[in-house]
């Protein structure tokens, strides 16, 4: 039997309902049968919101670990999935001719949302938390043994270049781009999950 209070068991749920009724909507559109698409379609959108920020509801369940108790972290995690969603669509767009009126739209969405990233994180980051391990986390993250990831790996290469690029070179690093995206929010994951687990509970 499901526990319900648990995340987990909910993330679950979120997660197969959301599969589920992505899938009918695409069958539905791919063989234009308009009216299931448009019932669907607002319902998988808010199941894909869930679907991206329930984690930070399951951290948050985690009382031991201060870090992940805070508010900004559901917030992140929707930017995130903003940042990945508008980066991996390039691909088709810059592949293929028919989609390609849509480079446009997501190198905006996604310069955008690695701006409201970068202000999320320093909002996070900067504002004194509530508890010392928490505010030893963050330490660790900014200066301490996560730095060099965070400010290489996450801003220097995830956000900052290709912000730029996005907004200097456009479509023609497209590739470049994408890779830097992805390469920096798999770093940012591996130290929002690592860093807040090495505070010793004892």
């Amino acid at each position: 039997r499901p526990q319900w209070k648990s995340w987990l068991t909910r993330g679950a749920y979120i997660i197969t309902g959301y599969g589920g009724l992505a899938t009918l909507w695409l069958g539905a559109s791919y063989f234009e049968f308009n009216m299931i698409a448009d019932i669907v379609g607002p319902i998988a959108v808010v199941l894909s919101l869930l679907t991206a920020i329930y984690t930070a509801f399951l951290f948050a369940q985690a009382k031991g670990r201060d870090f992940w108790q805070s508010p900004m972290l559901g917030v992140h995690m929707l930017i995130h999935s903003v940042m990945a969603g508008s980066a991996v669509l390039m691909i088709p767009a810059f592949i293929f001719e028919q989609f390609a009126p849509l480079q446009s739209v997501l190198l905006a969405t996604l310069a955008v949302s690695i701006a409201v990233h970068l202000v999320t994180l320093a909002i996070e980051l900067t504002t004194t938390h509530t508890t010392e391990d928490a505010q030893a986390v963050a330490n660790m993250i900014v200066k301490g043994e996560f730095s060099r990831g965070f400010w290489v790996g996450m801003i220097l290469a995830g956000n900052v270049i290709p912000l730029t690029l996005a907004l200097t070179g456009g479509v023609a690093f497209v590739p470049l781009i994408v890779l830097l995206v992805i390469t920096g929010l798999y770093k940012a994951q591996e130290i929002w999950v690592k860093a807040p687990q090495t505070i010793q509970l004892s």
